[in-house]
C-alpha cells in the first residue's frame, strides 16, 4: 500500500518475526529498510538479495529484555517474546550484517502496548543507546533509532486515569538521546510509535441488539457484533465501556454483552448495568488501533 499510494521507500520500514520469501523481495526491490528480527533471516535476505542484485538497507529488531508493566500478550520486549534478536546477541549480529555487504542503517525495539509508566521507555532508551554507541565504537554507525512502545490510553472513562502523556515520554528520553548525539558526534534520528495513543480514541463500534436472553445463571445482551470485529476483549479479558445510545439510563441487572459468532469466548463485555432492548444501538468506546 505504502508503494502504490507514493511514499518515498525511505520512509517504510519493513518489519515481522516472520517475512515470506515474497516479501523479503517485494521489499528489496521497493528499497525500504528491511528490520531483521532473526540470525537466519540474515542469511536468507543475503541470499535473496544477490539472486536479485539487490544491496538490502536493514536495521535490526532487539529484545531489550525491559518489562514495560503491561498485559502480558502485549509485552513485547520482556526476555521471553518471540520478537527481536536478544540484547546480548545484537553486536555479533550487526558484524555479520557488515560481513555480508548490507547497508546498515539503524536500530529498533518495542517494548509493548498500553504502557503507563515512563520508567520502561528510559530503561528501553538507555539500552538501545548502549548498543548505539558501542557500534560507534566499532564502526558502525547508524542513522536512526526506532524506539517502539504504545502509550496507555484511558478504556475505563471513570475520570482516574493518570498515564503517560507525550510530554512525559518526552522528558523522559530526550535527555538520554542528547547525550547519546554528544557521543557520537552527530544527530541520530529519532524514531517513535505511540501505538494507540494517537487515534484509539477516535473509534466507537456500534452494534445492535438483536434479542434479550435470561437464563437461571446468567443474563445476556445478544449483539450483531463479535470478537471478528473486536478481538481484545475476548483475547485479553480487555475492557471497553459500552453505552447504550438508545437508552443511557442504568440497568438494575447485571448483563453480558455476548457476540453473535460461534465461540463461547465472544464476550464483549461482562457484568454490565445496561438497559436495553431489542434494536437499541450500543457504542463499544475506544475500539480503533492504528
Amino acid at each position: 500500500m505504502a508503494k502504490y499510494t507514493g511514499v518515498n521507500p525511505r520512509d517504510v520500514i519493513f518489519t515481522s518475526n516472520g517475512k515470506t520469501d515474497e516479501s523479503i523481495e517485494f521489499a528489496l526491490n521497493f528499497g525500504c529498510t528491511i528490520n531483521i528480527d532473526g540470525f537466519e533471516e540474515i542469511e536468507i535476505i543475503d541470499e535473496i538479495s544477490k539472486r536479485l542484485d539487490k544491496k538490502p538497507k536493514i536495521s535490526f529488531r532487539i529484545n531489550p529484555e525491559v518489562n514495560p508493566h503491561t498485559h502480558d500478550k502485549i509485552a513485547t520486549g520482556v526476555k521471553e517474546s518471540k520478537f527481536g534478536i536478544n540484547i546480548r546477541q545484537v553486536i555479533e549480529a550487526y558484524k555479520l550484517a557488515r560481513q555480508k555487504n548490507f547497508e546498515i542503517l539503524g536500530i529498533h525495539c518495542h517494548i509493548g502496548s498500553q504502557i503507563t509508566e515512563i520508567e520502561p521507555f528510559i530503561e528501553e532508551t538507555e539500552k538501545i543507546s548502549k548498543i548505539v554507541m558501542d557500534l560507534h565504537d566499532i564502526g558502525i554507525n547508524l542513522k536512526f533509532v526506532d524506539l517502539g512502545g504504545g502509550l496507555g490510553i484511558d478504556y475505563l472513562h471513570d475520570g482516574n486515569y493518570n498515564g503517560l502523556t507525550y510530554d512525559d515520554l518526552a522528558n523522559g528520553i530526550i535527555p538520554i538521546i542528547e547525550n547519546l548525539n554528544k557521543g557520537l558526534g552527530y544527530e541520530i534520528e529519532l524514531i517513535l510509535e505511540p501505538g494507540r495513543s494517537i487515534v484509539g480514541n477516535a473509534g466507537i463500534l456500534l452494534t445492535k441488539v438483536l434479542s434479550i436472553k435470561r437464563t437461571p445463571y446468567k443474563k445476556f445482551i445478544n449483539v450483531d457484533a463479535g470478537f471478528n470485529d473486536l478481538i481484545r476483549p475476548a483475547m485479553y479479558d480487555a475492557y471497553h465501556k459500552i453505552l447504550n445510545l438508545s437508552n443511557l439510563s442504568d440497568s438494575d441487572d447485571v448483563f453480558d454483552i455476548a457476540g453473535n459468532l460461534c465461540e463461547s469466548g465472544d464476550i464483549l463485555g461482562k457484568n454490565r448495568k445496561i438497559a436495553a432492548k431489542r434494536n437499541d444501538v450500543l457504542a463499544i468506546l475506544i475500539a480503533r488501533r492504528h
